[in-house]
C-alpha cells in the first residue's frame, strides 16, 4: 500500500525557507539535529544575514533520502519550482510569502548582496534574482 504519509512537501507547511527556530517549533528538527547535519554534510544550508535556513527542497531531499523500506517516490523540486511565479516580488509580497522578511530583504539591497528593480518608489526584486540570491548562499558543511 503506498503511503501518503510520505509527502514531505505538503506536511512542511508554508513556506519557501525554514530557520532552525522555525524547524525546532514545528517540531521538524531540533537545532542541535539540523547543525550537526549540515556539519555532517547531509544538508545544505542558505545563510540569510547571520540566520541559517533549510530550504523546503533541502528538507524534503533529506526526509526522502532517509525513508527506508517504502515503495512511494517522493518528487524533489528546485528554488525555481518552490518560489511563487511572477517576474517580480514587492518586499512585501517577499515577506507574506514567508520567503524572506521585509527587514531583511532591505539590508540585503543596501548590502548590494541581491538586486532590485525601483518601481515608482517601491522596492521590488525578481525572481531570478531570488534564485541566483539562495543558489549562492546554499552551502554544505561548516556552519560559521
Amino acid at each position: 500500500m503506498k503511503n501518503e504519509i510520505l509527502n514531505y512537501d505538503h506536511q512542511l507547511g508554508p513556506g519557501f525557507k525554514f530557520n532552525l527556530k522555525e524547524l525546532h517549533d514545528a517540531k521538524v528538527l531540533n537545532i542541535n539535529m539540523v547543525k550537526k547535519l549540515i556539519n555532517q554534510g547531509e544538508l545544505e544550508y542558505i545563510k540569510i544575514g547571520n540566520k541559517i535556513h533549510i530550504s523546503r527542497f533541502e528538507l524534503v531531499r533529506y526526509f526522502s533520502d532517509i525513508t527506508k523500506n517504502c515503495d512511494t517516490e517522493v518528487t524533489i523540486t528546485n528554488y525555481s519550482e518552490q518560489l511563487p511565479l511572477g517576474f517580480k516580488f514587492s518586499l512585501r509580497e517577499l515577506e507574506d510569502e514567508r520567503i524572506i522578511d521585509v527587514a531583511m530583504a532591505k539590508k540585503l539591497i543596501k548590502t548590494k548582496k541581491i538586486a532590485y528593480l525601483k518601481i515608482g518608489n517601491k522596492l521590488h526584486v525578481s525572481r531570478n534574482a531570488l534564485i541566483g540570491y539562495f543558489n549562492d548562499n546554499t552551502h554544505r558543511k561548516d556552519i560559521k
